[in-house]
């Protein structure tokens, strides 16, 4: 996707998930092979890619959304305390994209 503002057009890409539950204390958001290829995408493109995750609810209304740097992590499977930093607060108030950082918030 590209994100048009008045300081200019932005390409991203964002894969998005839905977990019904996490597993004890980790989550798991991608198959470790999936998010190698995520990271190969980011590198080979430059475009900013995310993952993001909602976890618990239901796919439509999850109970809380992650937005995760692809290259946050090595493996897809990670203990809770570890998203916390990516843990989108109001989900319902949409997404922003950072230009001077090239996050997603």
């Amino acid at each position: 996707m590209t994100i048009n503002t008045a300081a200019g057009s932005f390409p991203l890409a964002i894969e998005c998930k839905w977990r019904s539950r996490q597993k004890g204390d980790y989550i798991w958001f991608a198959e470790d092979s999936q998010l190698k290829e995520y990271q190969r995408f980011a590198k080979e493109t430059g475009r900013p890619t995310f993952i993001v995750l909602g976890l618990g609810g239901h796919p439509g209304g999850p109970e809380d959304v992650y937005l995760i740097p692809v290259n946050a992590f090595r493996r897809g499977t990670q203990h809770h305390a570890s998203l916390t930093h990516y843990r989108k607060p109001n989900p319902e108030q949409g997404f922003f994209y950072d230009v001077e950082s090239g996050g997603l918030m």
